[in-house]
């Protein structure tokens, strides 16, 4: 968690550091390999709906903290891989905006859009 932290906001600059997905992945591997290999199913999965690779690998981050409960039915890992999750979540927070406002965008274009009548 350290070194996610002090990856996402060094003091050295200012508070403004990197997004810590590769970061959190490396010490989730070293953590338990098992909660690395979730991860990576989970983006896949993730993956293979959306086709969006940012969008994907959050998505597997909010989602990691379940997959690591029911493969270990152990609810303080599940708490401790919560807490990464979040930051890296409020690292990325401009890109969860940006996400939420492209799905209400393309949401309100679906509507069918009227045809032009051609006359005869």
């Amino acid at each position: 968690m350290g070194v996610v932290v002090g990856h996402v906001w060094p003091v050295q600059l200012r508070f403004h550091g990197g997004k810590g997905i590769a970061t959190s992945l490396a010490g989730l591997l070293f953590y338990n390999p098992w909660f690395t290999l979730i991860y990576c199913v989970l983006f896949a999965l993730t993956f293979a709906l959306t086709r969006r690779a940012v969008a994907s690998s959050l998505l597997a981050y909010v989602l990691l903290p379940l997959g690591c409960y029911f493969s270990t039915n152990d609810p303080a890992q599940a708490r401790d891989i919560s807490i990464l999750a979040v930051v890296v979540l409020i690292a990325h927070h401009r890109n969860v905006a940006e996400g939420i406002n492209h799905l209400l965008k393309r949401r309100s274009l679906q509507t069918e859009p009227e045809l032009p009548v051609k006359e005869i």
